[in-house]
């Protein structure tokens, strides 16, 4: 199964551990000492890049090997994590300031197949807002099912707003 997914068992060192080795059935979820992750490339499920930002949440921005799913009014296919429908674009934006960073050297990096780590030069602050209600540029209203329930807390809010006037 992990080769067939082209998923590797590291451990923490980040050395790469044949997954033969391990007595598999002498761990459960919580006693499991190394980490399964997907090799880079077309077929990781994550795309061909991703970008950390600290966060309490383990949410990232990532690329995806499926650009189809943009095209869908639902696209709640993600596990929390943010999808990108022009990941190279961003990166390239990112990093328009660093004479390094060409979008020809982008592009190498990202279909590489080669794990690569890139850090800003300067910070810059992230702020993701979900909504479920807004006008687009044309005036219409668009509406969105609340996958994470926060529309519940706002409509509470409300209402203890309303019966305190």
């Amino acid at each position: 199964y992990l080769a067939n997914n082209h998923m590797q068992v590291v451990n923490s060192s980040s050395q790469v551990i044949d997954a033969s080795s391990i007595a598999w059935d002498t761990y459960t979820g919580s006693n499991f000492p190394y980490q399964i992750r997907q090799t880079p490339g077309s077929h990781n499920s994550l795309g061909w890049v991703k970008f950390i930002f600290p966060n309490n949440y383990q949410i990232y921005f990532h690329d995806t090997p499926t650009k189809s799913l943009f095209n869908r009014i639902d696209r709640t296919f993600s596990h929390g994590c943010i999808r990108l429908s022009e990941a190279q674009r961003f990166a390239e934006y990112l990093l328009r300031n660093d004479t390094v960073w060409t979008a020809e050297k982008i592009d190498q990096v990202m279909h590489g197949g080669k794990e690569t780590k890139v850090f800003l030069k300067e910070k810059i602050p992230v702020f993701i807002a979900y909504f479920t209600a807004w006008v687009d540029k044309n005036g219409d209203i668009n509406f969105r099912k609340d996958i994470y329930g926060h529309d519940k807390e706002l409509e509470a809010s409300l209402e203890t707003y309303e019966q305190e006037i």
